[in-house]
């Protein structure tokens, strides 16, 4: 039928899977978006030595006396961000929009599709069923034609365009 046709093409056909992919990406992004509110904490670490080679002290030596190490750690609140957050956060949710816009569209454009086939199937059908019992119709004028011209009601030509129709 019409209906499980169609349920079945808009759940499998790649091209509505692919729109609701999209539709996954860009809320994926929308949450990136989103995150740029959040305060970020980094950590970092470093370790050195001021070892200099025309030094008279021994290698080890230098780095016993001249080795630092450094840990830090990073907060940065997002406090004045230039709107860039706000602005960045609109276009992702314009973008989810957009992609559930183009997902509706594909659905829209498939179904089109498929009332379209299945339109031209029935119309094929019924074309197919009228060609057949026109068949059977002109199959029985030609054999009675044929048994009227044996008894002789009917004349050659008469039987020859019986036969044409046939």
């Amino acid at each position: 039928s019409l209906q499980e046709t169609l349920g079945s093409a808009l759940s499998n056909r790649p091209e509505v899977k692919n729109s609701q992919t999209r539709i996954d990406m860009a809320n994926v992004d929308l949450q990136m978006a989103k995150a740029g509110y959040k305060p970020t904490v980094s950590l970092n670490a470093g370790i050195g030595s001021s070892y200099a080679n025309g030094v008279s002290t021994s290698f080890s030596r230098q780095l016993d006396n001249n080795l630092y190490e450094q840990l830090g750690i990073t907060a940065s609140i997002p406090i004045f961000t230039r709107r860039v957050n706000q602005t960045n956060t609109a276009r992702a949710a314009i973008a989810v929009k957009q992609a559930e816009l183009d997902l509706t569209n594909t659905k829209t454009l498939l179904s089109q599709e498929i009332e379209q086939a299945y339109i031209t199937v029935l119309n094929a059908t019924q074309q197919y069923d009228a060609a057949r019992q026109q068949l059977q119709y002109a199959e029985e004028a030609y054999r009675i034609a044929g048994e009227e011209l044996r008894v002789g009601t009917y004349n050659t030509v008469e039987y020859v365009q019986q036969k044409n129709l046939y």
